[in-house]
């Protein structure tokens, strides 16, 4: 098989030419997947602050009650998180649960 018929594709092997970057397909598609959420979450943080910015009418923030109920749902995820998994990082066995915790 000769040199241009590999080159064109027309033999069972085609050449591949070597990459002119040093990383590999899968860990650049990786980084350009993590700039690109990046990029849309901070175009879509900026739209946010342009309207509340703009708007006359925005509710204010940090009411008592808000913040009060911010608390108590932080304590209820993080106390959940720690019984579900705190046991198993201090190398005693779990108890059975029924599902709900």
């Amino acid at each position: 098989m000769s040199q241009s018929e590999l080159t064109m594709g027309i033999g069972h092997g085609a050449l591949v030419e070597a990459s002119p970057y040093r990383i590999e397909k899968k860990k650049l598609g990786m980084w350009v997947f993590i700039v690109s959420d990046a990029c849309t979450f901070a175009t879509f943080l900026f739209g946010y602050g342009y309207m509340r910015v703009g708007s006359q009418n925005w509710g204010t923030p940090f009411e008592f009650p808000t913040i009060l109920n911010g608390i108590v749902m932080t304590f209820v995820l993080l106390s959940r998180c720690w019984r579900r998994f705190g046991p198993r990082r201090q190398g005693r066995k779990r108890r059975p649960t029924n599902g709900w915790s």
